[in-house]
């Protein structure tokens, strides 16, 4: 789900998997491009991930 030009949210179709190096993140392909994302929540009908903090100085 990413944000639309009226900043409502848009449905965009990807995939998803457990990352295996790290089973606190989540790596997910939408429209070809890989994102590493961190797991935030979990619970049995719900799954909460978020981007991990920069690493970038600037």
């Amino acid at each position: 789900m990413g944000a639309g030009a009226t900043d409502v949210p848009e449905v965009t179709t990807g995939v998803w998997q457990v990352d295996d190096e790290d089973p606190q993140g989540v790596r997910i392909v939408v429209g070809g491009s890989p994102q590493l994302l961190e797991i935030a929540d979990l619970t049995p009908d719900r799954l909460a991930i978020r981007r991990p903090p920069s690493t970038d100085p600037g």
